[in-house]
């Protein structure tokens, strides 16, 4: 994990980001490995309802997106976003799976509890991780934010996306 002391941001690398997921609870693993795969952030991967993260109707298109509205604007004449995004097949059938074993209906927030209620458990995680491996850094990273520079960075620099797309994906307009 890389830390960028300027502006308190953490750069994850695969194994950083599944070291966290293979030690949080399952609810903190779902919300951050959609912010980190599929770019919400956390108040938006918290509200998702399951009809929001779906396969497309049309015949032509097997990836599983998320739909993402009301989400930030930064915009002067912003008024909430609409966005899409794509969602890794894996997560996509782990969500599923997630929903049909908890009873949630395609009306009903996947992984509710609401924003702090994650925030926390993703420090506990994150000192779980600390007191597990000797590393203090992880006393302090990452946070939910750092997720969705992982989705940028990895769709960017690992997966070879086009910057446009990220971009789109992950309601940037600045790059």
């Amino acid at each position: 994990m890389r830390i960028d002391t300027s502006n308190s941001r953490a750069y994850l690398s695969p194994y950083d980001a599944e070291t966290f997921w293979s030690t949080a609870p399952k609810a903190t693993e779902l919300v951050t490995r959609l912010q980190a795969l599929s770019s919400p952030r956390i108040g938006k991967a918290v509200s998702l309802r399951r009809r929001d993260v779906r396969i497309p109707d049309a015949p032509s298109v097997e990836i599983p997106i998320v739909e993402i509205t009301d989400a930030k604007d930064t915009r002067e004449d912003g008024d909430g976003q609409h966005r899409y995004s794509w969602v890794p097949r894996s997560l996509y059938d782990d969500l599923e799976d997630w929903c049909e074993t908890e009873g949630i209906a395609p009306d009903e927030e996947i992984i509710p509890g609401g924003v702090s209620k994650h925030q926390k458990a993703i420090r506990r995680t994150r000192q779980r991780i600390a007191d597990d491996t000797g590393s203090e850094i992880w006393q302090d990273y990452p946070t939910s934010h750092d997720f969705r520079i992982y989705f940028a960075t990895n769709s960017f620099r690992r997966l070879g996306l086009d910057l446009e797309v990220v971009m789109r994906m992950g309601g940037w307009e600045s790059r």
